[in-house]
């Protein structure tokens, strides 16, 4: 699925517990672009309510 309006930049990540979980210090991440950019990924709608009921 094209998201349309989005960038992937990159996040330097700093906790050494998180590196050592994933392992990378660099994680991407969407950012809002001008709408002729696109990133592929995937959109998922939660409400406040299934949010809640998780917790």
């Amino acid at each position: 699925m094209k998201i349309v309006g989005y960038r992937l930049g990159e996040v330097v990540i700093t906790d050494p517990v998180v590196i050592a979980r994933s392992g990378s210090d660099r994680h991407l991440i969407p950012s809002p672009a001008g709408s002729s950019l696109w990133i592929e990924g995937s959109v998922f709608s939660l409400s406040a309510a299934a949010l809640a009921a998780r917790r």
